[in-house]
């Protein structure tokens, strides 16, 4: 085996390892009135996969009292795949990936 196939190999293993890396998640009413909530969403996965409540008791906080908010959240799989961005109006779940 080439050296180079051999470091394939070993980058291919290390993505299938990685799992579920959350980037970045907001609660809010839009991009530029979104609290960053990330840390208490990566508090949230296990076995490198999240299933939550889009609700203000999950994300300790109320932002914008009265108007319907959602989550957005960047997040990615593997090694070296991209982020994705996925968002989620307040009362439905979050599942990832």
């Amino acid at each position: 085996m080439s050296l180079t196939v051999g470091f394939v190999l070993l980058i291919v293993a290390f993505s299938l390892r990685r799992g579920l890396t959350i980037h970045y998640a907001g609660w809010g009413i839009g991009p530029e009135q979104y609290q960053d909530v990330t840390t208490v969403v990566k508090g949230y996965v296990r076995d490198n996969k999240i299933d939550i409540a889009v609700e203000n008791a999950t994300f300790q906080c109320h932002p914008y009292q009265g108007i319907p908010k959602k989550l957005f959240v960047q997040y990615s799989f593997g090694f070296g795949l991209g982020k994705k961005e996925k968002t989620k109006l307040e009362g439905d779940r979050l599942n990832l990936p």
